[in-house]
């Protein structure tokens, strides 16, 4: 039975009981034949990197102090660390700043009306206030792997992010492009998710923030209408619909011309489902060995060739490198107009560029499924800031040796920048990470 002060609300807002910040924002459709809820605004954890601000998030984690024993453990100069929260119920409000995570209780509230919900998903029960969701949580799970049901709370170890503004000409940019987001507890205690997305363009990093606040409610909402063993078709869903959407957005967003990457990691237990459009990467570090770690891929990137070319050029685009004075062709493969020289995107699928998206490129994503084994110690997800000098083989290695997420992302973000610097003095692209780390004894429990 539907809670009739519920009902009368205008507008639903989930926010921080500690904060008393708003974090997920709902609108009521008053227009349909039942009352439904729609998604507004998105809690994440983007970050702006070196000036240290943050969001309500952000501000509700206390650093946690740099262990002695784990070299990974050091100031960087690459913004504040982010360590993604439970998003239980936890009756205990205290909050142990040494812990690798802090607990958190979120309500939904509103008037004298008061809820208790279990993550920032939890909205999908209130989407339709005045009838029952479709199917049963029960006929979700019946068909899933009970290794995929596994509660994060046993698989995580610890989950943080960090962003590091780019520079030009020595000089930190405006804005950072890169955005993530991470829930180290989704719309069930056995999900949990993490994203990044990388804008490019003269509207990049308005893009990417559009895709950061509209994403993962697309996923929770199709994952809710097809149950979790559908979970590739849904995220395919969520993809292509987050590009409708900004492609029909009242928001003044020009996105002609500009887009983003996106790369969306879904945690179902032992089980990670992937899915991503541009150049952004997800992997996991398995450890062979204590001091020698191997980079597992879950994604690749999407380039304009072979099959993805072929596609383009059958759209009416056409793929070729930019020419320099003396003639000579330089960079990389790039999708034009077959008559003339826009929009020169260096990848084939992406979320946006509509000028890109007349000629063959796609928001439509892959997806890749990955079951953990023991040895797996790390899932990264990161920008191409991290991957233009450094290969899979490289982050493993350095982040293999870090003994906590929030110590992978200190030192890769720094490593990253590094060789930045080294190439390109005082040039450096936007970089972003999200690093979980499992818990060891849970996966060789369950093996």
């Amino acid at each position: 039975m539907a809670d009739p002060n519920l009902e009368a609300l205008p507008r639903l807002v989930l926010h921080h009981s500690k904060l008393n910040k708003s974090a997920l924002l709902y609108d009521r459709n008053d227009d349909a034949a039942s009352p439904t809820w729609s998604l507004t605004a998105g809690w994440a954890t983007e970050r702006s990197g070196h000036r240290g601000d943050a969001t309500a998030a952000g501000r509700a984690q206390q650093d946690r102090p740099p262990s002695h024993h784990d070299p990974c453990d050091r100031s960087t100069d690459g913004g504040k660390i982010v360590r993604i929260p439970d998003f239980g119920v936890d009756e205990d409000d205290d909050d142990d700043a040494t812990s690798t995570t802090s607990r958190s209780t979120w309500v939904v509230s509103r008037a004298s009306t008061t809820q208790m919900v279990k993550s920032p998903g939890a909205y999908l029960r209130l989407q339709s206030i005045s009838k029952p969701a479709p199917h049963p949580l029960s006929e979700f799970l019946k068909e899933a792997s009970p290794s995929h049901k596994i509660s994060m709370q046993t698989v995580l170890h610890s989950m943080a992010s960090l962003s590091r503004t780019g520079r030009t000409q020595g000089q930190k940019k405006k804005s950072n492009q890169d955005s993530s987001f991470a829930f180290r507890q989704f719309v069930q205690d056995h999900q949990a998710i993490a994203g990044v997305m990388d804008g490019h363009g003269p509207n990049g990093a308005a893009v990417s923030r559009f895709v950061r606040r509209t994403l993962p409610g697309l996923i929770a909402r199709e994952l809710a209408a097809r149950g979790e063993v559908a979970v590739q078709s849904a995220m395919r869903t969520a993809f292509l619909a987050t590009h409708e959407s900004l492609r029909t957005t009242l928001e003044p967003i020009n996105a002609r011309l500009s887009g983003s990457t996106a790369v969306v990691a879904l945690l179902q237990g032992q089980k990670i489902t992937t899915a991503w459009v541009g150049d952004s990467r997800a992997l996991v570090v398995r450890e062979l060995s204590p001091n020698c770690h191997r980079a597992i891929p879950l994604t690749k990137d999407h380039k304009p060739v072979g099959t993805e070319r072929m596609r383009i050029v059958n759209n009416g685009g056409r793929v070729q490198r930019m020419v320099d004075p003396s003639g000579r062709e330089v960079g990389p493969a790039r999708v034009w107009l077959r008559t003339s020289w826009v929009p020169g995107l260096a990848m084939s699928r992406v979320i946006g560029d509509t000028v890109a998206h007349s000629v063959g490129v796609v928001a439509e994503p892959e997806v890749s499924t990955h079951e953990l084994d023991e040895r797996d110690c790390f899932l990264v997800v990161a920008s191409d800031g991290v991957f233009e000098f450094l290969s899979n083989h490289d982050v493993a290695s350095i982040v293999g040796r870090c003994g906590t997420a929030e110590g992978a992302c200190r030192v890769l973000v720094q490593e990253a920048a590094a060789r930045w610097n080294d190439d390109v003095a005082g040039v450096a692209d936007d970089i972003t990470v999200v690093v979980a780390k499992f818990q060891s004894t849970s996966l060789s429990s369950s093996t």
